[in-house]
């Protein structure tokens, strides 16, 4: 682990979390797999994707073994430093994403019975009313633009918040949004599993459609995935094919939440970052075909692995649990 962390630049016990926790999802599909194998992988598809982390691998070797040399002066050193962060975060997350889609469809494919009635009802318990919200959006002008964008903009944050992380030295934030990310998914695909929905666009049957200029599956895209998994007809995972099939809970509310503390520290990103999640998180419903209590659910798993990981990093030596690197650290 030692070897990792100085190869990668994570440092401290989030650093180790992090990495450990991505094993711990690769163990944790191997075995699985390895009993149920509900499905083949195509191999074929994922090339790209080996070719990719091979590459980004290499690169890390390179700048690790430049440092080891100390060659070039202090700022270049820490230019090479900034690089390895950035590249190893967006290594992890790779790595992350490919390893959770799969384990994602397998609990799909265990056709648990399906809970959108429970689920309706607990919405309605609130007062939450998923017909109304939904006609609404498409009556106020701009508003589903704007929902479409901060829906599909999660990847684009992380690529913000990695690259802002490599240009501070901050490794500690760097190495708890991996940690974050690795921590809510797990208890997502075991909730996700054992009580499944088709999705709240599903079961309401709304007649306002006020994403389909934008895309005219919003809201079900998902639902033939999802629908093959559960009858036994799936037969090829396909990484460049991958839907976002999750509902109970919410995984978008939960990477809208981590992304918005990953920049918690840097006033420039704090704000935008905090109100396009807060669109992120209220597309979830009408676009992301989630029912209400998602949402709460998706809160409540990333609230509680952010105390879990701000938990682990104030038991660093140097009591360090902001996650902002020190001069000497830089």
């Amino acid at each position: 682990m030692d070897t990792v962390q100085h190869l990668t630049a994570f440092q401290g016990r989030s650093g180790l979390l992090a990495w450990r926790l991505l094993l711990a999802l690769y163990g944790w599909f191997l075995v699985w797999f390895g009993f149920q194998q509900p499905f083949a992988i195509d191999v074929g598809k994922l090339n790209g994707a080996i070719f990719l982390i091979c590459l980004m691998t290499a690169v890390l070797l390179a700048l690790s073994a430049a440092k080891r040399r100390q060659v070039g002066g202090r700022h270049w050193q820490g230019a090479v430093s900034g690089a390895q962060l950035f590249i190893a975060g967006w290594l992890f997350l790779l790595l992350f994403t490919l390893c959770g889609s799969v384990l994602t469809y397998m609990g799909q494919a265990v056709a648990a019975p399906l809970q959108d009635h429970t689920f309706a009802f607990a919405d309605a318990a609130l007062g939450l009313d998923f017909v109304r919200f939904h006609a609404w959006v498409g009556k106020v002008p701009l508003l589903p633009e704007a929902m479409y964008a901060a829906y599909n903009s999660c990847m684009i944050q992380f690529l913000i918040v990695f690259l802002a992380c490599a240009v501070t030295l901050d490794r500690e934030n760097a190495a708890q949004l991996c940690a974050l990310l690795v921590l809510t998914i797990i208890p997502t695909i075991v909730l996700a599993t054992l009580w499944p929905a088709l999705g709240s666009c599903v079961y309401f049957e709304p007649v306002a459609e006020p994403f389909s200029h934008l895309n005219p599956l919003a809201c079900r895209e998902y639902l033939p995935h999802v629908e093959s998994l559960r009858n036994g007809t799936f037969a090829s995972f396909d990484v460049t094919q991958t839907m976002g099939i999750v509902t109970f809970p919410s995984f978008h509310t939960v990477m809208a939440i981590i992304a918005t503390y990953a920049v918690r520290h840097y006033r420039s990103l704090f704000v935008p970052f905090a109100l396009l999640n807060t669109m992120n998180i209220l597309s979830t419903v009408p676009l992301g075909g989630h029912y209400f209590v998602d949402v709460l659910g998706g809160a409540v798993i990333a609230l509680s692995a952010i105390a879990i990981v701000r938990w682990n990093a104030a038991r660093l030596p140097d009591g360090n649990v902001h996650g902002v690197a020190s001069p000497a650290g830089a």
